[in-house]
């Protein structure tokens, strides 16, 4: 427990008068801007030397911090949900929660790119060349690869130009910029093939025509047996 409101505490233990201080505990908020932790909380109503704070603090993963301060204004704050008891010189206590919110502006950016597919399924030698990027952030900017997969996105390089990934295998990519300011924002997906692509896409387009063969025939036909064409005419299409 913070030191200044244990020593009240003890001062005030056969002190029975006590007046409520909840509605004078006011805060003026500001939000956090331009993607740095620029946020604060300054307590009115109750900021003088004959009030004790104890804040906590909660960030934007649900972790609380306890005793995260004693005073009565607060800077330099992160996005989060911030919680103050307030403890005056009769031993009555209030406790009120602030959020400082996030204003920052998207980073946005815009990217001209070409995709060399692998040579063969498994076979890292695919790239994406950035030509042109644009954005609307603080430079200079930073930027970090990704490779999508099916339990997570798997980090695969980091630096001040990601005009060109080489040795990639078949696969989704795509990069994330950020700025001077530290604002984030992530470009489009990047797709690099292999020709096991393209041969799955004509065995489905071989099956799609098949069942339309069908279709048709039977359509045609609609008293006569069921006959399905036999696959080696398609073979031949």
């Amino acid at each position: 427990m913070n030191k200044n409101i244990l020593k009240i505490l003890l001062l005030c233990v056969t002190n029975l008068t006590c007046t409520s201080i909840y509605a004078q505990v006011t805060a003026t908020i500001l939000p956090v801007t331009n993607c740095k932790n620029n946020g604060s909380i300054s307590l009115s109503g109750v900021n003088s030397s004959t009030f004790s704070y104890n804040w906590s603090y909660k960030n934007s993963s649900n972790v609380v911090v306890q005793n995260f301060a004693s005073t009565a204004n607060l800077q330099n704050l992160a996005i989060g949900t911030y919680c103050v008891t307030v403890l005056d010189a009769n031993c009555c206590a209030a406790k009120k929660c602030f959020e400082v919110k996030d204003e920052s502006k998207q980073l946005t950016f815009n990217t001209i790119s070409s995709t060399t597919p692998a040579s063969s399924c498994g076979v890292a030698d695919g790239t994406i060349t950035l030509t042109q990027i644009t954005a609307n952030g603080v430079a200079p900017y930073t930027y970090e690869w990704f490779k999508v997969g099916i339990t997570g996105n798997t980090s695969i390089g980091t630096g001040q130009n990601p005009a060109i990934l080489k040795n990639l295998l078949q696969g989704v990519y795509y990069v994330v910029a950020k700025d001077a300011n530290g604002c984030k924002g992530s470009s489009p997906d990047f797709f690099v093939l292999a020709p096991n692509n393209k041969m799955i896409k004509k065995k489905i387009n071989l099956t799609v025509l098949f069942f339309a063969k069908i279709l048709i025939h039977l359509s045609k036909t609609p008293h006569s047996p069921f006959k399905c064409l036999p696959s080696r005419n398609l073979n031949k299409k």
